[in-house]
C-alpha cells in the first residue's frame, strides 16, 4: 500500500551531493536532502549551484528531472529560465549549468536500483521553459504541462499549476488514488492533505 510523506522546508537537511550512477558535478553546489531515505520510489533534492557550476548526466540508469526554482542557466547549451525544466531520460546525456548568479533547482529521480525497468528506450533530453510548455486554463487556475509521458523514448510526466486568489480554498476534492508515484511541491502557499 502506498504512503504519503509530508515535509516542510524547515525539515530539509543539508547533505553532500548524492552519489548517483551516471551523475557528476563540477563547481560549488550546496545540496539539501528533501526526500532521500532508502526505499522511497522517487527521491527529491534541492541544489543551489554557484555561478558556472554544473550537474552532468552520462547515461544514468533512471530518468532525472531538474526544475529551476530560482535563477537561470543553460541545459545542453539551451537557455533555461526560472520555472523551466530539464528532463534527462535514462540513458541520456546532459549538462545543466548555472548562469552568472546562483541557480536553485529541485532534482527528482528514482533510486538507481529501482526494481522496475523503464518501459521505453530512453536516451533523450528535454529542455523546456514555462513559455514552451503546454498551457491549460480553468477558472482561477493556470496549468503548464512540461512532459506528459507521450515522448516515444521517455516516460516522464511533469506539470505545474498556479492558483489565483483562493482557488480551491475550503473545497473538498473527491477521494481518489494515484496509479503512479508522484511528488507535489507547494511553493508560495499551503495545502491541506487528508
Amino acid at each position: 500500500m502506498g504512503r504519503v510523506v509530508i515535509k516542510n522546508y524547515t525539515e530539509w537537511n543539508p547533505a553532500p551531493f548524492p552519489a548517483l550512477a551516471g551523475v557528476s558535478v563540477t563547481g560549488s553546489i550546496k545540496t539539501n536532502a528533501v526526500v532521500a531515505k532508502a526505499k522511497r520510489p522517487i527521491l527529491l533534492w534541492e541544489h543551489v549551484l554557484a555561478p558556472g557550476a554544473e550537474i552532468r548526466w552520462d547515461k544514468p540508469p533512471v530518468g532525472h528531472l531538474a526544475y529551476v526554482l530560482a535563477g537561470t542557466g543553460d541545459a545542453n547549451g539551451q537557455n533555461l529560465e526560472e520555472e523551466g525544466a530539464f528532463i534527462v531520460a535514462h540513458g541520456g546525456k546532459g549538462v545543466l549549468r548555472a548562469g552568472s548568479a546562483p541557480m536553485t533547482v529541485l532534482h527528482f529521480h528514482r533510486p538507481d536500483d529501482y526494481p522496475e525497468a523503464p518501459h521505453k528506450a530512453g536516451g533523450c533530453c528535454h529542455v523546456l521553459n514555462k513559455k514552451q510548455s503546454g498551457h491549460f486554463k480553468m477558472p482561477q487556475i493556470d496549468g503548464y504541462v512540461f512532459a506528459d509521458s507521450d515522448c516515444p523514448t521517455c516516460e516522464d510526466w511533469f506539470h505545474m499549476v498556479e492558483m489565483q486568489g483562493n482557488a480551491g480554498a475550503g473545497e473538498d476534492s473527491s477521494l481518489h488514488c494515484q496509479t503512479e508515484d508522484e511528488f507535489r511541491v507547494v511553493v508560495g502557499a499551503d495545502m491541506m492533505v487528508g
